[in-house]
């Protein structure tokens, strides 16, 4: 899904404005990870103690991708996470964290059990003051990796997640993560072209944080909540494939059922190819990724025919 070194991919997330007393509005980038004032948390990031959680290790031929690697790990016991970062070494387009059964593979946990997901330049989230993302007992925790060799060399590494936990007594909500935006689209050679579509949200949410993705293509991304018919823009600014930051929202965004997201993006096909939407290096993406609570039914919110294309 990224064409560079290290990359999200999959995945966006509901967001909403209630009548927080705030702009919520974001104009550019900014690195957020270990942030606790924008996300509520009243600790300390410097005194967070980082454990590995997952990892994997990967060798790839020069010029070749893997855009679905898949890490398994039974869970032997209940797991908080209160912080958690991706261990991105060169060639990781990018790393997601999905729960599921054994019969699952990463991609396909994404639609009940989608924790977290990380591309170049993310530096991770600490969640609000008792918010955790939970891994249960008896599930499989996966990691999802994108990789991609550019060079001309052999490339071998290890991407892993790195997490600090909290104790069960002291979570009082337990948080996902949701994908925001249009699944199917085409974006012609030689061509500037405008995404847009709009997702409903089933019920309601709190908000923490926003993550915009698109891959190389992209140059621009808005997104908007509309609550109670009341359009808010939560973020809108030129697209960094190499900065794909993690953005607080603070205060927390209060959403409700029958509010809605919009995503538009805007791309630059400078090549001779019609790209498409997919996970591989050479397709797209358009997603407002979402980092919310408490814990929703799914995690993908698709617009119901609402996307629009058009040239500029």
């Amino acid at each position: 899904m990224l064409g560079g070194a290290r990359h999200f991919g999959i995945c966006a997330i509901a967001l909403a404005a209630s009548a927080c007393g705030s702009d919520p509005q974001h104009t550019g980038g900014g690195k957020t990870t270990g942030d606790t004032s924008s996300t509520g948390d009243t600790s300390s990031a410097t005194t967070l103690k980082y454990t590995k959680l997952i990892e994997g290790s990967w060798t790839l031929q020069p010029g070749t991708e893997d855009p679905n690697h898949c890490v398994q790990k039974p869970i032997t016991e209940d797991i908080y996470i209160h912080a958690i970062r991706p261990v991105a070494p060169l060639g990781t387009h990018h790393t997601l964290l999905t729960v599921g059964t054994a019969d699952q593979e990463c991609l396909t946990a994404v639609v009940s059990g989608f924790l977290y997901a990380a591309g170049i330049g993310s530096e991770g989230v600490v969640l609000p003051e008792g918010v955790a993302l939970k891994v249960p007992k008896g599930s499989v925790l996966n990691l999802g990796l994108h990789i991609y060799n550019t060079g001309t060399t052999v490339l071998s590494g290890t991407s892993a997640m790195e997490v600090a936990t909290m104790d069960e007594k002291d979570v009082k909500y337990i948080s996902d993560s949701v994908l925001a935006g249009p699944i199917s689209f085409e974006l012609p050679p030689h061509q500037e072209t405008k995404i847009s579509d709009t997702c409903q949200l089933t019920q309601d949410q709190s908000v923490y944080a926003l993550f915009p993705h698109m891959h190389q293509l992209g140059t621009h991304i808005k997104t908007t909540v509309n609550v109670s018919g009341v359009p808010t823009v939560l973020h809108d600014a030129d697209y960094t494939f190499n900065e794909q930051y993690q953005l607080p929202l603070a205060p927390i965004l209060k959403l409700s059922a029958g509010d809605s997201v919009d995503t538009e993006c805007t791309y630059d096909n400078t090549t001779d190819d019609t790209a498409t939407f997919g996970e591989s290096s050479k397709q797209e993406m358009c997603f407002s990724v979402l980092f919310r609570y408490p814990k929703q039914d799914t995690g993908i919110c698709f617009g119901s025919g609402a996307t629009t294309s058009s040239p500029l």
